[in-house]
């Protein structure tokens, strides 16, 4: 991601995580050891090239719990809409420049150095239809670096994509 979108990307988070409030806890299935190596606020990246599709990942855990709390905020390159979380009540996109939506992690496990988890559903701008993502990573000190894959909707090939963050804190 170019560093003027990666800027832009972090602010949208800001912004909505501001307007958003605390963001739900996220279920951690991990060892002792896990939760501790992963214990953070962790910041970064992904993108798809499949998709076109980039953003921003937060995600931040205390040791000594069993949750975490995730966001994501995905900004689809070139997209004049963005992506949607899904669910009861919600509106199939929002205003043409409207502020993108924080998306919810909703499960994440560590085990031997790998993390792996799910986002919530939500629309994808790209066939306007609801889609689901897994993600995968290797943990290795401050640095957590994978993949993620994303079905349903048309797609009658899941799309996949590379993501990594960093530990900030």
């Amino acid at each position: 991601m170019r560093p003027t979108a990666f800027a832009l990307a972090l602010a949208a988070v800001a912004v909505v995580a501001a307007c958003a409030g605390k963001p739900a806890a996220v279920p951690i299935v991990a060892s002792a050891a896990g939760m501790n190596a992963l214990s953070g606020r962790w910041e970064g990246e992904y993108h798809s090239s499949q998709t076109g599709r980039g953003g921003s990942i937060v995600f931040t855990l205390t040791a000594g719990t069993d949750s975490a709390a995730g966001d994501v905020v995905m900004i689809p390159t070139g997209a004049n809409r963005p992506i949607t979380r899904e669910g009861a009540g919600r509106p199939p996109f929002t205003a043409t420049g409207a502020t993108p939506e924080v998306l919810t992690i909703r499960f994440v496990r560590v085990e031997g150095g790998k993390v792996s988890g799910a986002l919530d559903p939500y629309r994808a701008p790209d066939c306007d239809c609801i889609v689901s993502t897994t993600f995968i990573g290797d943990l290795t000190g401050d640095r957590i670096a994978g993949t993620f894959t994303t079905r349903g909707g048309q797609r009658s090939v899941p799309a996949t994509g590379e993501w990594e963050v960093h530990r900030r804190q």
